[in-house]
């Protein structure tokens, strides 16, 4: 996991050739201007996910992990808690679609908020949308750049 500013993005260029795509195509697009839905990047290899949720408590959520794609999530509207799972457990729901589910232990965690991402790698298993401490649900608006991490066929 990676959690850093949006503002420093550039400083990852060089970790993998569609990471590079991504972060090229942030560094000139608005994320807020980006409609709900998909966005296409680079076909399969890069997309964007822009939606809309509710935070949620952490025993409401689940962990989930991918095989193919990295999770480069950024914080446009409101803000969430994501945890970064450790000890992993069963798994929840069989692995279809490139997500996973599986019960973890919490090995830390990041407020993600408007200027700041996340980068979970394949195989890192996380819960994104929980309520940050001491608050009620609330919306939030994020965009989930997926980065293929494996050979897309």
């Amino acid at each position: 996991m990676i959690f850093d500013r949006i503002e420093n993005l550039k400083n990852y260029i060089g970790i993998h050739t569609n990471l590079d795509t991504a972060i090229n195509f942030l560094l000139h697009t608005d994320l807020e201007s980006l409609p709900t839905g998909r966005t296409e990047v680079d076909g399969e290899h890069v997309f964007i996910q822009v939606s809309d949720a509710f935070t949620k408590e952490e025993a409401q959520g689940c962990y989930e992990y991918h095989r193919q794609y990295m999770d480069l999530q950024i914080g446009i509207e409101g803000q969430e808690r994501i945890l970064l799972g450790g000890d992993v457990g069963k798994q929840i729901r069989e692995y279809q679609q490139d997500i996973g589910l599986a019960e973890c232990r919490p090995a830390a965690g990041c407020l993600l908020k408007r200027g700041c991402f996340a980068l979970y790698r394949a195989g890192e298993y996380h819960m994104p949308g929980i309520m940050p401490d001491g608050s009620d649900s609330r919306k939030i608006r994020k965009a989930v750049v997926k980065i293929a991490e494996q050979v897309v066929l």
